[in-house]
């Protein structure tokens, strides 16, 4: 099977488009093309999150300290837990 069909597979390219693609009725660039258009589509959420976060650095930093200080209260009350087992307090 061809790394293209593989892809088309792994991103749900019609499979219409498909089925003509692997009869010969579709040739190779023009699948190329779809799959592109596809994986564009795929990505477009991703990509539009990814530019919110990056105008917004502030938002980022606060999500990064927000999540230090509950690890911190996890990992605190775990290793409380792992020395009181070990007999050290």
């Amino acid at each position: 099977s061809s790394t293209l069909y593989q892809l088309m597979s792994m991103f749900h390219v019609n499979e219409a488009f498909r089925a003509k693609f692997l009869s010969g009725g579709i040739g190779y660039g023009d699948a190329k093309k779809t799959l592109a258009e596809t994986v564009n589509a795929y990505l477009a959420p991703y990509r539009a999150k990814y530019a919110e976060l990056i105008a917004n650095p502030s938002a980022i930093d606060a999500a990064l300290a927000e999540g230090a200080k509950k690890a911190r209260a996890t990992a605190a009350e775990t290793l409380k837990k792992v020395k009181s087992t070990l007999g050290l307090i």
